[in-house]
């Protein structure tokens, strides 16, 4: 039982694939990973590089809906009736809170 071995040379395996275009193997190892990790911290490596290989393959809104799943599992949750003047007002009200921490001099 070498589960942390598997479990990286399975991971790193996904990467790989994913830098290869091999987006069928990088799916079966994906599903090995998901099926077999023992908690949710052991998956995100995978998770993170099938979001990639579905936006790479041009599938952006399946992406983000895997991303926003992904978000769900760690109890993050996004409002799913935002409109472009929310979200901005949200962006500029952040924004402006992470400048007015910085030290400008």
């Amino acid at each position: 039982y070498h589960y942390d071995l598997a479990l990286q040379l399975h991971s790193s395996g996904v990467e790989a694939c994913f830098v290869l275009g091999k987006f069928d193997v990088l799916n079966e190892l994906s599903r090995k990973v998901v099926q077999n990790a023992v908690c949710l911290k052991d998956k995100i490596r995978v998770y993170v590089s099938l979001i990639s290989s579905i936006s790479s393959q041009g599938r952006i809104c399946d992406a983000i809906d895997f991303g926003l799943g992904v978000l769900e599992k760690l109890g993050e949750t996004l409002p799913s009736n935002l409109d472009d003047d929310e979200v901005i007002t949200d962006y500029v009200v952040h924004t402006s809170a992470l400048l007015a921490q910085l030290d400008v001099e």
